[in-house]
């Protein structure tokens, strides 16, 4: 059980890590001009010579928003992943639960702002025929993304067998004698 939860405390921090990248990254889509490269990130779009703030709509500011959320309920995952929230509150807590819903909710949020930079993408190539393709950090994002369901999952189904084993402990099994067996 121990190199379980060091495995899923591992995937918890390299999924945060990878949240933090993406977010903060200006690599979320490109721009392939004839003369530059132009790239455009959740906070602000930058080419060769000069950065600035991405155009504020709707559909940017609930992306961002998103993404901020996202951040914040993974940092919860990744700190009920450890066994703190038991220490902070002095009381047993389901820790698993709460860090594989946690899980669920931080890959939910990122996976709608996937959808809605995809989306925007979308959007952005049938009105001005611009040549714009997903960059790198939109696939860490997909990435970020995909673990953050795979240990939600993996965490829930060890809670229920959890709670399932505190509900129904297995009797305890006296070490039986060994009989001598005469030839």
């Amino acid at each position: 059980m121990n190199f379980y939860r060091n495995v899923y405390a591992t995937l918890c921090c390299i999924g945060f890590l990878l949240l933090i990248i993406a977010t903060a990254s200006p690599f979320w889509m490109i721009h392939h001009c004839i003369d530059d490269y132009i790239h455009m990130g959740l906070w602000i779009v930058c080419s060769e010579t000069m950065c600035y703030k991405v155009p504020s709509t709707a559909s940017m500011k609930a992306a961002q928003a998103l993404m901020i959320i996202a951040l914040g309920i993974s940092f919860i995952a990744l700190v009920s992943s450890w066994d703190l929230l038991n220490r902070f509150v002095n009381r047993k807590v389901p820790e698993a639960f709460i860090s594989s819903m946690a899980n669920y909710v931080a890959g939910l949020c990122t996976l709608c702002t996937l959808m809605i930079m995809y989306l925007q993408l979308r959007i952005i190539q049938l009105m001005d025929t611009k040549h714009l393709a997903p960059d790198w950090a939109f696939s860490i994002s997909c990435v970020a993304c995909s673990i953050y369901f795979v240990i939600g999952t993996v965490n829930l189904i060890l809670h229920g067998d959890l709670v399932l084993r505190e509900r129904n402990p297995t009797p305890q099994v006296a070490p039986t004698e060994q009989i001598e067996h005469s030839p």
